[in-house]
């Protein structure tokens, strides 16, 4: 069977994949990341992964100066929870919102700040 699969994908004919075959074009790691790059006005190339586990990313990164910042991500379906090592709870006044370009390509990530709101776009060449 899997050489008659094989040979038909090859003859172009169209294909299904279910969404339990689907590949996250972003991993948690990379969506934490940009999230807090994107908060934070930083590249996400510095940006450090400590631990993955499931939906719940740990990320750090050194400032110029020496000081380290780590954060814990909790990736759900469209938002971005976060908190720094200081926090208790979730971070309640800057909310991080992703979605994923239709072609899987482009990682966009709003971040809205009390009344201010800033958008930044990323692709896997950026991490």
């Amino acid at each position: 069977m899997r050489q008659i699969f094989i040979f038909l994908v090859f003859l172009g004919f169209p294909y299904t994949v279910s969404s339990k075959e689907r590949i996250k074009p972003f991993s948690n790691p990379q969506i934490c990341k940009a999230g807090i790059a994107t908060s934070v006005f930083r590249k996400v190339k510095g940006i450090k992964t400590i631990s993955s586990q499931n939906n719940i990313v740990k990320i750090s990164y050194v400032k110029s100066d020496g000081e380290k910042y780590t954060y814990t991500c909790k990736i759900q379906e469209k938002e971005i929870l976060w908190k720094d090592r200081y926090m208790q709870d979730w971070n309640k006044n800057i909310k991080l919102f992703y979605q994923i370009s239709s072609d899987g390509k482009v990682l966009k990530i709003n971040a809205a700040f009390f009344s201010d709101k800033i958008s930044e776009s990323y692709t896997n060449s950026d991490f």
